[in-house]
């Protein structure tokens, strides 16, 4: 509580938008399986066909990662997070598009390669934001958007999955990330 008190506005702006950008993210990775059953229902899509859809994602976030730290560092988290975010949240928007399997899974190898740069950005954003005695709390305010995006994120796509049809979870989803890039360029200074 003491540690809280002595931040500011612009750090706490900051744990906001790195708990976000995790929150996102595993609200983009989850919005596939509210997807999925409609896909298997009434596209003909074989479970062993949406099992593969769902860990084209992870395969290739896994790939992309090795590269993120490096791209970060080279670039920095300024441009880096926010390009990352814009990215996967275009990804995710344009999966509304489409049904198909291989424009899907392309789409789907695509936001994994976007969020690739989260965890090296936001690292870098609180090692140069926050003091020693900080970062462990900022790295919790962090990840605790992995739990919130979870939280969220089923519920937010099975309600606009009800509401508004497939397309309207992906278009949704992929427009919050917009809000947090443009919440980034208010907010963030080098």
């Amino acid at each position: 509580r003491i540690l809280m008190q002595s931040f500011d506005r612009y750090k706490i702006s900051l744990l906001l938008l790195l708990s976000a950008s995790q929150a996102l993210s595993f609200i983009d990775r989850v919005n596939l399986s509210v997807v999925l059953p409609e896909l298997i229902k009434e596209h003909a899509y074989l479970p062993s066909t949406a099992g593969l859809l769902m860990s084209i994602l992870n395969w290739f976030y896994v790939g992309a990662i090795i590269f993120a730290g490096p791209l970060t560092d080279r670039i920095g988290a300024h441009r880096a997070f926010p390009g990352a975010v814009a990215f996967w949240s275009a990804a995710t928007a344009l999966c509304g598009l489409t049904i198909q399997f291989l424009p899907l899974a392309m789409l789907r190898a695509l936001v994994g390669i976007g969020e690739a740069p989260n965890i090296p950005s936001g690292s870098q954003v609180i090692q140069q934001n926050f003091s020693r005695t900080e970062r462990g709390l900022a790295v919790s305010v962090q990840f605790s958007g992995n739990k919130i995006g979870l939280a969220v994120g089923i519920p937010l796509a099975a309600f606009l999955l009800s509401q508004f049809g497939r397309p309207s979870v992906f278009y949704m989803t992929g427009l919050l990330g917009g809000f947090w890039v443009l919440a980034w360029l208010l907010v963030y200074r080098k």
